[in-house]
């Protein structure tokens, strides 16, 4: 999904400051001011709301939680990531859960 902006002057204005950041002439603190500028507030959405997008689009909730760029866990990892710890995780090749 691509970023949605308040109106196309301030786009233009993001897009040059986004290039200044890229050339490092401008720090993040100044780019976090001009995307909160810019760009449209994000809304946040309750675990109900998400439960009936999930729904509508008829989607498994493995599925659906590769949209967001979220990993996917299989019920058997959170239950081993409950019991062992992180290291021996690491060597059984469990991902781990707090993220």
């Amino acid at each position: 999904m691509g970023k949605k902006y308040r109106s196309d002057a301030l786009a233009a204005v993001h897009e040059t400051a986004l290039g200044l950041a890229e050339a490092g002439v401008m720090d993040k603190r100044t780019m976090k001011g001009f995307d909160d500028m810019c760009l449209t507030p994000v809304e946040e959405l309750t675990a109900e709301q998400i439960r009936q997008i999930r729904l509508r689009e008829k989607a498994s909730q493995a599925v659906f939680a590769r949209y967001p760029r979220r990993p996917a866990f299989d019920p058997r990892e959170r239950a081993v990531a409950a019991c062992f710890p992180v290291e021996r995780q690491q060597r059984r090749g469990v991902r781990s859960v707090s993220r």
